[in-house]
């Protein structure tokens, strides 16, 4: 039986593909919708080879399972089998199929890797690179992304969504657009909301991260200026001593923006003593269990704690065990 309600077949799921994506561009970001778009077309280039009439059964669904698997990678399989189960639910919603095919498919499971995280001083040579920088406006922009990095943990898509419309200068607030179009109210430190005031942003209207051609920093721009941050956060510690056989440095680590909110996170649970509900709030995780991987990639802060909750550790505390001495 076919999961479509009628005319079943290829030539009517591509139309529906379309309205599906139509739809999808009033509530989603352009990169989301061209994202899911260039995944149906994935899809229906392999439906097409496959002389297939039926494109959402759930046996045609899990043999494609099976292609991307063995095709692509892990983070690309699972992209386009979510693509392709927002539109299940949208057809759902529009009662267009009878019931999702997703409901007898298992997504490829995605393994709880522990992020890259950088030492404290690794973090503080980057947070110095922006003085490097010899455009005034490039440098500007660098400074205020470090200052987002270090105090939001923001996401590279959300800082460069960001809009001046969005901050709160007198409470000290940002409204964020975050992943799955899900909108946060985030606090902001003094000293952002100092940076944007001294150097005007304030009452104005537009992006917050501005070319040096006028237009909005886009995505790859950030991870341009951010790769020379890495450079020259590199060479500084050359220049320091710092570089031996058994340091290396930075320049051969794969070092993103994204490792800058992994590294503060870290930071916030390890040193700082953040509750860990305060960081997941910050993050934005849905489940704690995610925030909770950043408890376990420092080694010795699980030795540190073991001593300091561990009764019969305390050296020096004769009621450590709680016993009277008789």
């Amino acid at each position: 039986m076919s999961y479509l309600k009628e005319l079943p077949g290829f030539a009517q799921f591509k139309k529906m593909a379309e309205q599906f994506l139509d739809d999808l561009a009033g509530s989603h970001r352009p990169i989301t919708v061209k994202d899911y778009r260039s995944d149906m077309r994935i899809y229906i280039a392999w439906l097409s080879t496959k002389n297939l009439q039926d494109p959402l059964n759930p046996r045609i669904i899990t043999d494609y399972k099976n292609h991307l698997i063995k095709t692509s990678t892990l983070a690309n399989s699972r992209r386009r089998l979510f693509c392709l189960k927002a539109f299940c639910k949208w057809a759902i919603k529009w009662d267009i199929i009878e019931k999702n095919p997703f409901d007898k498919i298992d997504m490829p499971a995605k393994p709880k890797s522990i992020p890259e995280c950088l030492e404290k001083f690794e973090l503080e040579y980057i947070l110095k690179t922006p003085k490097y920088f010899k455009k005034k406006n490039t440098r500007k922009n660098v400074e205020l992304l470090m200052l987002f990095l270090r105090d939001t943990m923001l996401r590279r898509r959300e800082i460069i969504n960001l809009s001046i419309e969005d901050i709160d200068f007198h409470g000290g607030y940002v409204k964020i657009h975050g992943k799955g179009g899900k909108i946060a109210v985030l606090p902001l430190s003094d000293d952002i909301v100092r940076f944007l005031e001294e150097h005007g942003y304030k009452g104005k209207a537009g992006p917050v991260f501005i070319s040096n051609l006028g237009r909005r920093w886009s995505f790859t721009a950030i991870g341009r200026v951010f790769k020379k941050c890495v450079y020259v956060a590199h060479n500084l510690m050359v220049r320091d001593g710092l570089i031996t056989e058994q340091y290396p440095g930075l320049k051969d680590r794969k070092i993103t923006p994204h490792t800058i909110r992994h590294t503060m996170a870290t930071i916030l649970l390890t040193e700082g003593g953040a509750p860990i509900e305060t960081v997941q709030e910050l993050l934005r995780h849905t489940d704690i269990s995610t925030t909770k991987i950043y408890l376990h990639i420092k080694p010795v802060y699980l030795k540190n704690s073991i001593k300091k909750y561990n009764p019969f550790l305390r050296k020096g505390d004769k009621n450590a065990t709680g016993n009277d001495k008789k």
